[in-house]
């Protein structure tokens, strides 16, 4: 339920699909991507917009949702 709010507060301030990234990464793990982590990221929401899922989930939430199960979002360090 979550992840399509988030979704909708960084697209508020984000133009298009890398800045969205970039926003999402530092709203939600608080770090900046590296090179890697912007390509998987940028294949991920370009495939997922390329598929009609059918469903209400929008490839931002999905990206959403992928990020609050990364390891760093849920583990203390």
């Amino acid at each position: 339920r979550s992840a399509p709010l988030i979704a909708q507060r960084i697209e508020e301030v984000s133009s298009d699909d890398e800045s969205f990234v970039r926003c999402a990464f530092l709203n939600l793990l608080g770090i900046d991507p590296n090179d890697a982590e912007m390509k998987a990221s940028m294949q991920a929401l370009s495939a997922w917009q390329s598929r009609s899922s059918g469903t209400e989930i929008t490839p931002r939430a999905r990206f959403i949702w992928v990020l609050m199960n990364h390891n760093d979002f849920v583990t203390l360090r």
